[in-house]
């Protein structure tokens, strides 16, 4: 979760750097990803409804894709998120490697689980795919008092998919123009993790993350899952 760096009557302050970073995935191997501070997925920021949010986000990307070649330029955008345009992360209002920008967020809407995520011009889903994504849950009055699981019981979960060259590193493509379909399934980046869990109710936050792909999820014992919520609240 992250913490605010400064608070004062009305705003939470935060800053996060956007830097390349060494994650071992595939035994034996490091792989490079693209993390909001140090972190795939980034940390979660948590909000109280009517309390307003600054983010400073910081383009400390190398000036070079390591294998694509491209400028990792970015633009964070707060998927869900009723901002002011300026600070929407709309895909052209770039973050040039070695520039910050700040994002003024209201979070006057009701509770909902959001997620901040790459939008830069060309590149958004290279990006995204190599680690640029995050929640960010809004909370309020009501959804607190809903019996409905909370604190260590509501639990994000993070899809998204990869695959890997020999060396362990990030493989991408759409020159198919059919999207980009990893082999490796990551939840909250960790490869087909295991939950040790407790005999009751969890609620699950759940986010695709995917570039392309959907998911169908289920119970392997047949119980429902029961939606109480989408993106918008």
């Amino acid at each position: 979760t992250a913490v605010p760096v400064r608070q004062d009557g009305t705003t939470d302050y935060y800053y996060m750097s956007m830097q390349p970073i060494q994650r071992e995935i595939v035994p034996g191997y490091q792989t490079t990803f693209f993390a909001y501070e140090n972190s795939v997925p980034g940390p979660t920021i948590q909000v109280d409804q009517g309390r307003q949010v600054v983010v400073r986000h910081c383009n400390r990307l190398p000036n070079q894709h390591p294998t694509l070649g491209y400028e990792p330029w970015t633009s964070v955008h707060l998927h869900g998120s009723a901002s002011l345009p300026q600070f929407d992360g709309y895909a052209s209002d770039i973050t040039r490697p070695g520039q910050f920008k700040d994002y003024h967020y209201p979070n006057f809407q009701q509770a909902r689980t959001l997620w901040y995520h790459d939008h830069g011009v060309h590149h958004t889903a290279e990006n995204a795919y190599m680690g640029c994504a995050a929640m960010y849950q809004m909370r309020d009055p009501l959804e607190r008092s809903l019996p409905i699981p909370h604190g260590r019981y509501d639990i994000p979960l993070i899809l998204s998919d990869a695959m890997f060259d020999v060396n362990g590193q990030l493989l991408f493509s759409y020159e198919d123009d059919s999207g980009m379909w990893g082999d490796v399934q990551l939840v909250n980046g960790r490869p087909w993790p295991v939950m040790q869990v407790e005999r009751r109710k969890y609620r699950f936050r759940i986010l695709a993350a995917a570039t392309a792909r959907s998911y169908n999820l289920f119970l392997n014992t047949g119980d429902p899952l029961t939606v109480i919520a989408t993106d918008a609240g």
